[in-house]
């Protein structure tokens, strides 16, 4: 498999990630089984959210023991600073570690403060928590302002066929 590197994040990953919605409809055998062999298969990049039920428990579940051989990414819905904190640690929790490689606000929400996002997002990388933090699913305008705050990454859908399957583009590395 191809490697690419996620802009200036240090992370390194195969072209082909795994996408984590799916696996919520499937029992907990078969999607850590599913992620294991994808694993195998050379994908190390694994990307979830809080929205997608119990993906992210199958995920901690999956990596538990060689959670440094893979890079998460999840996301959150959160429109406030105690929504961020809270969801953080449900998904360290679930996700069975004590950090998040990319952590993203989960679609476009004119509801939720950029400028504030990226106050905490910065606090939760202060302390170790997360590593790169950004956007996913928002409109092009959207990202753009992201922008301007130092977003690391932004995940949008990019297909023609199927609006579930996204092209990762790394931005400028404020660290």
């Amino acid at each position: 498999m191809e490697m690419v590197t996620l802009g200036k994040t240090g992370i390194t990953v195969h072209k082909n990630g795994f996408g984590a919605l799916p696996i919520q409809r499937i029992s907990i055998d078969d999607a850590v089984a599913l992620a294991r062999r994808a694993y195998e298969a050379g994908m190390t990049f694994f990307d979830t959210a809080r929205f997608y039920t119990d993906s992210e428990e199958k995920l901690g579940a999956a990596f538990e023991g060689m959670r440094e051989k893979v890079f998460i990414s999840t996301k959150t819905m959160a429109k406030d600073v105690e929504g961020f904190w809270k969801d953080l640690e449900t998904s360290l929790r679930t996700l069975k570690t004590d950090y998040i490689d990319i952590y993203m606000l989960h679609r476009d929400d004119l509801d939720t403060e950029v400028a504030v996002a990226v106050e905490t997002f910065n606090a939760m990388h202060e302390e170790g928590s997360i590593g790169a933090f950004g956007a996913s699913n928002w409109t092009h305008t959207r990202i753009e302002e992201a922008n301007e705050y130092a977003y690391k990454h932004n995940l949008i859908p990019f297909s023609v066929s199927s609006p579930n399957f996204c092209l990762a583009r790394q931005v400028e590395d404020p660290w």
